[in-house]
């Protein structure tokens, strides 16, 4: 348990525990799971281990769904900036300041796929001065909704091959999460993108100070 991430537990397990408990409605073979009061500390384990399994296929999903969200936006908001969005304008400028010293193009003529090992490369250098902290948190949650809009989808489909459309006001309430979920995922990815390039911008502007302040000295 120890060797799982925040994110693990986030992104991945908590979206499973969704779906095995929202599975164990339609498919009686797991009702065994659908109260954690009755489980004892060795099958909690195994319950952890199945919500990681599932968690991880229910992520699968999540990609798929994730991929058709955001194309009517032109992408993730990581890449908005490339079209002159999400950020001030004076921080988007010293933005384009960076990217030419730092990688030789400016944000207009930059690509896609390199912009995007472009913002690794940021997020590498704000977790190296150990100020990744909040990036971390809204990704962690955003991997959270991604996952719940995914699992929404999944339950939502088990209860029309198992119940059809008898049970049609579990699958709106169902549909219903999932787009709520969709629109916090929204938020969140926005919140994400904002950090990372407010974290990286600060943190190179420290790295001047200390650079003219070392050449005074």
């Amino acid at each position: 348990m120890k060797d799982f991430s925040f994110y693990d537990f986030v992104g991945v397990i908590a979206p499973g525990a969704l779906v095995v408990f929202g599975l164990a409605f339609f498919v009686p073979v797991l009702a065994d799971f659908r109260s954690l009061t009755t489980v004892q500390l060795g099958g909690f384990g195994i319950f952890v281990a199945i919500a990681y399994v599932a968690g991880h296929l229910t992520q699968a999903v999540g990609n798929v769904v994730e991929a058709a969200y955001w194309m009517p936006f032109g992408g993730m908001p990581t890449v908005w900036v490339l079209k002159r969005e999400l950020l001030a304008p004076a921080q988007l400028n010293r933005l384009d300041a960076l990217t030419k010293t730092r990688w030789g193009t400016a944000l207009s003529d930059i690509s896609r796929d390199a912009w995007l090992s472009s913002t690794r490369e940021m997020y590498a250098a704000v977790a190296a001065a150990k100020r990744e902290s909040r990036i971390d948190t809204f990704n962690a949650i955003y991997g959270l909704l991604r996952g719940i809009a995914a699992g929404a989808i999944v339950l939502v489909a088990a209860a029309l091959i198992t119940k059809g459309c008898a049970a049609w006001r579990v699958e709106i309430a169902l549909a219903i999460a999932g787009a709520s979920a969709l629109y916090r995922m929204h938020r969140f990815a926005v919140h994400y993108a904002r950090e990372l390039f407010v974290q990286f911008l600060d943190l190179q502007r420290a790295d001047s100070v200390k650079a003219s302040e070392g050449t005074r000295v």
